[in-house]
């Protein structure tokens, strides 16, 4: 059997969420009429784009949870990952855990305490960088963003609100805060890819 890599894993999520970070920011035409036709369209897609964060985030830490606990991977650092007892195929994988461990919209990957819980049942050996690099990504934020935009009602509105006054933007609609800089210089969605990519990162150390 071929080694995987963890880096193969982190290469596919980095080069995937910079392209949505190229469309979020992607301009508007120059000619006044056409930017004003065209920014409805925009607006809805980035709801879409947000959506899609959420989704890439979730695929990653399935991913690398289940390719460590199938071993014979290495990690970022060389490190090789032993195949843990018991394992011989998702069938295996999917007894052990006793959820549902598919991926797409609808499944919890996204979450850290979730994806963190599933590898502790599992224990690859890279168990400890997985729980620190995991926990690192913003999703709070993220999630009560998106919430609010596809479900918008006044729970949601609320913690969005919340979220714009702890950014340092009160007031300010989604695609705006979004685009809004923060002290580091990055606006708040680049904040939030690069915070996504450093944690893939660390998980695969």
């Amino acid at each position: 059997m071929a080694t995987r890599k963890l880096g193969s894993l982190y290469s596919r999520f980095l080069v995937r969420t910079e392209q949505l970070s190229d469309a979020f920011f992607a301009p508007l035409p120059q000619d006044p009429k056409e930017a004003a036709q065209c920014q409805f369209v925009h607006a809805a897609g980035n709801v879409q784009i947000i959506n899609r964060l959420l989704v890439l985030w979730g695929e990653y830490c399935r991913n690398l949870v289940i390719q460590s606990a199938y071993g014979n991977v290495l990690t970022l650092q060389g490190n090789r990952l032993s195949t843990i007892p018991g394992i011989n195929g998702f069938s295996d994988l999917r007894a052990k855990l006793g959820v549902d461990i598919s991926a797409g919209p609808g499944t919890k990957w996204d979450e850290p305490t979730w994806a963190v819980q599933r590898a502790r049942q599992l224990a690859p050996a890279n168990f400890t960088q997985i729980n620190l690099g995991v926990g690192f990504a913003p999703i709070d934020q993220l999630r009560v963003l998106r919430n609010y935009l596809v479900h918008p009602n006044e729970h949601t509105k609320g913690r969005y609100q919340n979220l714009a006054i702890q950014l340092g933007y009160p007031g300010r609609q989604p695609n705006e805060l979004l685009k809004s800089n923060l002290q580091m210089g990055q606006t708040v969605f680049e904040s939030w890819i690069a915070d996504f990519q450093i944690a893939a990162y660390n998980a695969a150390l």
